[in-house]
C-alpha cells in the first residue's frame, strides 16, 4: 500500500495463481483499497476519540480545580462570618450584663424561690399591657406604648414610652400579688425635649 490514503500498490500484491484473471487483480484491489480507507477511518476515529477524551478530562480538571478553588472561598468567608457571630455574641452578652447591673441574680434567685421562673418576661407583658400607665396623651393621632422597660430591683423599673411624636422615661413600682398577678404605681415621669 502507498501512503496515499486511496492508493493500493499492486506491485506488492501476491496471488495464489501465477496467472490472474483481470478480474480477480480488480477485485483483490478494491478489497485491499477498501480495506486501507477502513484503517485510516479507524485511526481518524481514534485520534477523534482520543482528542475528545483529552479535552473532557482537560475541561473536567479545570472545572474541578475551579470549583475547589470556589468552595476554598466559600468556607473562607463562612469561617470569618462565625468568627464576627462570636464577636458579636460576646458583645450581646456583655451589654446584657451590663443593662441588667441593677437587677441581679439575687433578685432573680427571690422570684424564682416563689416559683416564678422568667420575671423580666412577665413584668414587660404585664406593663405593656396597661398603656393607661403612660402620664402623657399621644398627640398628631399616635399611640402611646412602652419602649425599652429595665427593671432596677425586686420592686422598682424604668420605663420609655412614645408615640412617635413625643416621648418620655417614668420610673414605676410594682408588687406581686398571691395569683402571680403585677400591680404597677407611677412615682415619677419626664417628658423627654
Amino acid at each position: 500500500m502507498s501512503n496515499r490514503p486511496y492508493g493500493v500498490n499492486l506491485k506488492q500484491m501476491i496471488f495464489k495463481n501465477r496467472y490472474p484473471r483481470t478480474e480477480e487483480c480488480a477485485t483483490k484491489g478494491l478489497l485491499l483499497m477498501a480495506a486501507g480507507r477502513y484503517m485510516q477511518f479507524l485511526q481518524t476515529k481514534y485520534w477523534l476519540v482520543i482528542l475528545v477524551f483529552a479535552v473532557l478530562v482537560g475541561c473536567s480538571v479545570e472545572a474541578e480545580n475551579e470549583l475547589k478553588s470556589e468552595n476554598t472561598s466559600l468556607i473562607n468567608q463562612v469561617h470569618k462570618l462565625n468568627i464576627r457571630i462570636s464577636s458579636l455574641e460576646s458583645k450581646l452578652d456583655s451589654l446584657t450584663k451590663m443593662n441588667q447591673y441593677w437587677f441581679g441574680d439575687y433578685e432573680k434567685q427571690s422570684f424564682e424561690n416563689s416559683g416564678i421562673t422568667n420575671i423580666e418576661s412577665l413584668i414587660d407583658s404585664s406593663l405593656r399591657a396597661k398603656p393607661e400607665l403612660i402620664p402623657i396623651d399621644a398627640i398628631l393621632g399616635g399611640t402611646m406604648s412602652f419602649g425599652q422597660i429595665q427593671l432596677l430591683s425586686s420592686n422598682w423599673l424604668v420605663a420609655e414610652y412614645d408615640d412617635g411624636h413625643i416621648m418620655g422615661r417614668a420610673l414605676y413600682s410594682f408588687e406581686m400579688d398571691e395569683n402571680n398577678k403585677v400591680n404597677f404605681e407611677l412615682i415619677t415621669s419626664k417628658e423627654d425635649q
